[in-house]
């Protein structure tokens, strides 16, 4: 019984301490969106593999299906980057960049108009 009390006082004071700082800090608050957004991606992407695998799909039709959600994602990816601005944005200019042979050519393509597309953003 006791175990299960502090268990419940420990998810509610947990829940709080997660909703002060979600209310309280920009940069955990960017944080969360961005790993709340790339969990579906790699969840979406098990998926595929999985369902192919069910299904005895071919080599090919396993790589045309992968192909058809890196096309997808990076352009999502891109748009998730810039709403959530910052070291973001900076992470995906160097990934366009450096990102040949460690990602998917969809998106190095999708995020090279960082470069220089980016609009600046103030300080204050």
């Amino acid at each position: 019984f006791m175990l299960r009390l502090w268990a419940r006082r420990a998810a509610v004071g947990s829940s709080g301490a997660f909703a002060l700082a979600y209310a309280s800090s920009p940069g955990f608050r960017r944080s969360v969106t961005f790993w709340s957004t790339l969990a579906p991606f790699y969840v979406e992407y098990r998926l595929i593999k999985s369902t192919a695998r069910l299904e005895r799909c071919s080599e090919r039709e396993l790589r045309q299906r992968i192909d058809a959600f890196h096309r997808r994602s990076a352009e999502r990816a891109v748009g998730v980057i810039l709403r959530l601005g910052g070291i973001y944005v900076k992470i995906g200019q160097f990934a366009s960049t450096m990102g040949a042979g460690i990602l998917d050519d969809h998106y190095v393509q999708a995020l090279r108009p960082l470069q220089d597309g980016v609009p600046p953003r103030s300080l204050g």
